[in-house]
């Protein structure tokens, strides 16, 4: 995609042709706006890039953000879901395709005027122009060009250029307008065949969850009693073996059990988080004959269901890690508000890590140790972890994560 300074709309055609190439080609549709994004906004002199995409139907939706920067070490790309009322955001404004444009030239400095791309210009009323500056608020705010994206069954969605040529904002509008007509339901589409693929996955997930618990589960602890009467009448030599035989039957029971756990989709309401983490403790402290309790500390949970499914994923993992290696006798597990974030405690009195001491998230980065998959997992939150470890007393496990997160796994 050529880059430089903005011209004219009268390339586009030709730029609109190479996105959906791209959208064909590279498949993802992350992929695509990760490469495309930073490209869009030095071809308008942008300084950050917004696409937000919404059913209208089940309030939910996602959110893309290229932030474009001289040093590109500061420039950034994310995806998230975030909740409804700040999705929302990004969707304020009058209908159609229009303009925010800052006047320089005036003699207060700080006079705005709106360009309605149907009607030409008209006065902003002040709350677009608070709001936009509220929303905006890394950046002062020179120019903002909101564009419609066409629908495609219950999805819309808004792309927002920030800091565009103010010169040529005009023009672009009608560039960015023309390119999201072309593009865009492609874009609608692809995402909605994403989200299909997604539900087909989790039923596929779900559907083998249950033939694992209903199925083989149950197999195994069939045999493990009837290995377990056999024992009664056998001689001790006979007997010693089949009590071992008998334990590595329910290992394999409570191993079989967290895969279930993870295969089972967990988006659900983030209310129930408390009542998840109280019944999924239990349910460990049963398996694994490990004195397991939990505690928790929040009246109200400010976070999206993809953020709840990777705080349940870090702690079946922590959990899944206190069996399989600590040799700990009792773990707890806490869940807690402080201040600006949550907090994830996992305390057991096991053997502890290889290190001993306290390692934060990048000590462990940098060194190489510590747990992948956590520290993978809180990544993804945009996150905090610490490790308290020391050797034969056992290690404690403290996972902030910021209130309100808007990070998901794309």
């Amino acid at each position: 995609m050529p880059e430089g300074r903005f011209r004219s709309p009268s390339a586009d055609p030709l730029l609109a042709d190479e996105l959906l190439r791209r959208l064909r080609e590279r498949g993802g549709l992350t992929t695509l706006l990760r490469s495309a994004g930073p490209e869009l906004a030095r071809r308008y002199g942008s300084t950050d890039l917004f696409l937000a995409l919404r059913d209208v139907v089940h309030h939910t939706g996602s959110l893309w953000a290229c932030s474009e920067h001289s040093d590109p070490e500061h420039s950034s790309f994310g995806y998230s879901e975030p909740p409804a009322a700040v999705l929302d955001e990004h969707f304020t404004g009058p209908v159609g395709d229009w303009l925010l444009l800052r006047d320089t030239a005036s003699l207060s400095g700080d006079t705005w005027r709106l360009f309605l791309h149907d009607s030409g210009f008209v006065d902003p009323p002040a709350d677009l122009i608070e709001h936009y500056q509220r929303l905006i608020c890394r950046r002062p705010l020179t120019t903002l060009i909101s564009v419609q994206i066409p629908a495609v069954g219950d999805w819309i969605g808004r792309l927002l250029i920030v800091n565009a040529f103010p010169d040529q904002a005009v023009l672009i509008l009608s560039a960015i307008a023309h390119l999201a007509g072309h593009v865009g339901p492609a874009i609608l589409a692809k995402h909605q065949q994403r989200l299909l693929r997604m539900l087909v996955r989790a039923e596929e997930r779900a559907f083998l969850a249950r033939e694992l618990h209903d199925g083989v589960i149950q197999s195994l602890i069939g045999l493990g009693m009837r290995v377990n009467v056999a024992a009664q009448s056998a001689r001790p030599a006979v007997a010693r073996e089949l009590a071992a035989i008998e334990r590595e039957l329910r290992e394999q029971v409570v191993a079989l059990r967290e895969l279930t756990e993870k295969l089972r989709a967990a988006d659900f309401d983030p209310s129930r988080l408390l009542r998840h983490f109280q019944e999924m403790v239990e349910r460990f402290g049963r398996d694994t004959g490990i004195a397991a309790t939990f505690g928790g500390d929040i009246d109200e949970m400010d976070i999206t269901p993809a953020a709840c499914r990777e705080i349940v994923r870090i702690v079946q993992e922590a959990l899944a890690n206190v069996r399989r290696h600590s040799g700990a006798r009792s773990v707890h597990v806490g869940l807690c508000g402080r201040g600006s974030e949550w907090v994830v405690e996992i305390e057991d009195d096991g053997n502890g890590f290889p290190f001993s001491g306290r390692l934060t998230l990048d000590d462990m980065e940098r060194t190489f140790q510590g747990p992948r998959v956590i520290k993978e997992r809180v990544r993804a939150l945009g996150g905090e972890l610490a490790i308290e470890s020391t050797a034969q007393r056992g290690a404690r496990l403290e996972i902030r994560i910021p209130v309100a997160t808007r990070h998901a796994v794309a």
